[in-house]
């Protein structure tokens, strides 16, 4: 029997009314009924986008008005069920959007009647795990503990040692951020080894201790490459300039470090206050660093994928508006919607920050970034929509050159 018909039974057997609608059932939920045919006979119209994401017409719309929106604005994730409409900003379930259609009366009388009655199924597994796996995945983590002390040793003797170059601060000096911020946050330089010409950014835990790192390369791409060709080209005369270029990389991560579970300037500068009136959320720890130094409370997400940890930390934080400020390439405005859709049922107010293409937010200063801000405030929606245009142009470029 499984662990939701358990509880559904001893919940029944208690005389409770209705049965709590966990992150494991709604999987369930989604795996043990023809989530296709539900959709189309409620004339969603439904397309599974890069299959895991429903798109269509709101069926709360259709319910209400009688007839679908102008626009298919209603996405749902096919793996839990939550769903948000972008007309009316409301996000909900699928079980919760069942029980209002049919107009039932609890959660278990929904579930039977998405499912037909039949026994809920767990959804298949990615992967398979047995022993043999179990102690690949322990070694793995073995060393990549291992390998995360090794950083956090590397950047506290460089804290201890605190040298940055002339060329370093240039860099930072370049977006606006003083040598004061600079030492501030503890960013040092290193002048040889691997690392060589690249700006050490420390990160924070809770604990005020160093938990890893990130490498910026301030002397640029073309020294990084005729640097690396000369050395690799005395080893191996085969090497070519493509093949050195083509592994460049701007930023290193401590080797260990993982990103998905920390939030930079959350500790670095912020020291975890919550409950916060403003906080934006920036792709990189630049942007940050100069949002920061501005005085606008800010972290950053280490890219532009908002991972489930980092979600749960930003609700904890509980700003009374949050603003999401990621670049307006394509990438950044992919992100802005999926972190809209993340968030919108776990934030009281999101907003999103529109920035002139081309202009990361390190490059405004603070004057700027609250008229940005203040933009966001009042037009939020046509922004969100001015990216998602920016998402559909690239696609039909893509479309083109296929």
């Amino acid at each position: 029997m499984s662990s939701f018909e358990s509880h559904l039974r001893s919940a029944v057997a208690r005389d409770i009314e209705d049965v709590e609608l966990t992150e494991e059932v709604k999987q369930m939920v989604m795996a043990s009924c023809d989530v296709r045919g539900i959709l189309e006979s409620w004339n969603v119209h439904p397309v599974l986008v890069h299959g895991n994401e429903w798109r269509g017409y709101c069926p709360d719309h259709i319910a209400h008005d009688g007839h679908p929106q102008h626009l298919p604005k209603w996405f749902m994730n096919a793996g839990n069920g939550d769903c948000i409409c972008f007309t009316s900003g409301k996000a909900s379930n699928f079980v919760y959007v069942a029980k209002r259609i049919y107009r039932l009366g609890t959660i278990e009388e929904t579930i039977r009647k998405l499912t037909n009655g039949e026994a809920l199924v767990l959804p298949k597994p990615d992967f398979i795990v047995n022993d043999s796996a179990n102690a690949s995945m322990e070694e793995c983590d073995r060393h990549r503990q291992e390998e995360l002390q090794k950083g956090i040793s590397l950047m506290n003797r460089l804290l201890a040692n605190g040298h940055v170059s002339d060329r370093c601060l240039e860099y930072f000096a370049n977006d606006g951020i003083t040598k004061d911020t600079v030492d501030f946050l503890g960013i040092c330089s290193i002048e040889s080894g691997y690392l060589e010409g690249r700006a050490m950014i420390p990160f924070l835990n809770a604990n005020h201790e160093v938990c890893g790192y990130v490498a910026v390369n301030y002397m640029g791409e073309e020294w990084w490459v005729k640097k690396t060709y000369d050395k690799m080209h005395k080893i191996d005369s085969d090497v070519t300039e493509e093949s050195v270029r083509n592994n460049y990389r701007k930023t290193l991560y401590c080797p260990g470090f993982q990103s998905r579970s920390h939030l930079y300037g959350q500790y670095e500068v912020l020291n975890g206050v919550e409950n916060l009136d403003r906080l934006v959320v920036v792709e990189g720890e630049r942007d940050a660093i100069k949002l920061l130094q501005e005085g606008i409370d800010c972290v950053s997400i280490h890219g532009t994928s908002l991972k489930q940890e980092q979600r749960i930390m930003l609700k904890k934080m509980n700003p009374k508006e949050l603003f999401l400020g990621f670049d307006m390439d394509v990438a950044g405005c992919v992100a802005t919607n999926k972190a809209v859709k993340a968030l919108f049922d776990e934030m009281e107010s999101i907003s999103i920050m529109n920035f002139p293409e081309g202009k990361d937010p390190k490059k405004f200063n603070r004057s700027q970034l609250l008229a940005v801000i203040d933009d966001a405030i009042k037009s939020s929606n046509e922004n969100y929509e001015a990216r998602m245009a920016i998402i559909a142009n690239a696609k039909k470029e893509q479309e083109k050159k296929a």
